[in-house]
């Protein structure tokens, strides 16, 4: 009898222990490793990643070397050598966990850049579109690592424009579609609206999707376009306050709503 109440226990040790092996198995290392378990730190130019999963030592940081160069060059920005440092997270949980400690109000964000005195920091879980949100926070650190500040609706513009990749800024945005399906119903992107605004919590989808739009307008409509948005943003490097941008639009460009309609409905 002894013995047989030594196999019965030894039979559910053995099956508690292969219960929990396929836990494990089945909830993967996201049941055991704790925020800011980093399993891979990749640098690149001016640029450290510290990751909670694969990322590859390359193809990140010459994503954002691309990026970056794309910015500078595209809006007539100088290089800046100040660190960026991004914390890539295995899931929404880590990512909650390591920020709520540090940044609580950024906890409930999908991804949060942060300008620090030393450094730029941004921190981003890992889900589907994940390269999209890295380089939208990497564009705000770069616009900021090389102008003292911008207006929201213009952080957030660009940042939207230059989060999808290369081959579908100017076409593949999902914005664009967007815009054209609202602009069916008479919408009118506001820009004297969005420049009032003054917090990312007053500012829902449809503002980012019209702050795209202004400047999808503004770098392809043309040359005169482009070169207005390139002085602004020089004048803000040189420390010149350039008030509102639309008072410098339609003085240039009295009918420019006209135009941003006609811009986004035949863009091809």
């Amino acid at each position: 009898m002894t013995s047989l109440m030594q196999i019965g226990n030894s039979v559910l040790i053995a099956l508690m222990r292969a219960l929990f092996l396929m836990a494990c198995l089945l909830l993967g290392p996201n049941m055991v490793q704790a925020a800011g378990d980093w399993i891979e730190i990749c640098e690149g130019d001016a640029f450290i990643c510290r990751s909670e999963v694969k990322v590859g030592q390359t193809e990140l940081p010459a994503m954002l070397k691309i990026l970056r160069s794309e910015i500078e060059q595209k809006l007539g920005l100088e290089s800046s050598d100040e660190l960026l440092e991004l914390y890539l997270f295995r899931n929404r949980r880590n990512f909650v966990e390591y920020v709520s400690q540090r940044i609580p109000e950024g906890a409930s964000r999908q991804a949060l850049y942060v300008k620090g005195e030393d450094r730029s920091r941004i921190y981003i879980y890992n889900h589907l579109a994940v390269r999209d949100d890295i380089r939208h926070e990497c564009t705000h650190a770069i616009l900021h690592h090389s102008l003292p500040y911008l207006p929201l609706w213009m952080d957030e513009g660009l940042a939207e424009y230059f989060e999808v990749e290369h081959q579908m800024r100017s076409t593949g945005n999902s914005h664009l579609g967007e815009m054209r399906f609202s602009m069916f119903f008479r919408h009118k992107p506001n820009m004297r609206e969005l420049e009032q605004l003054n917090s990312l919590t007053e500012m829902d989808k449809s503002d980012y999707r019209d702050s795209w739009a202004w400047i999808h307008f503004l770098i392809h409509e043309s040359e005169e376009s482009r070169q207005l948005l390139l002085e602004y943003l020089k004048e803000i490097r040189e420390g010149e306050p350039p008030g509102p941008f639309s008072v410098i639009l339609y003085r240039a460009m009295p009918n420019a709503d006209e135009r941003l309609k006609r811009h986004i409905k035949s863009w091809k």
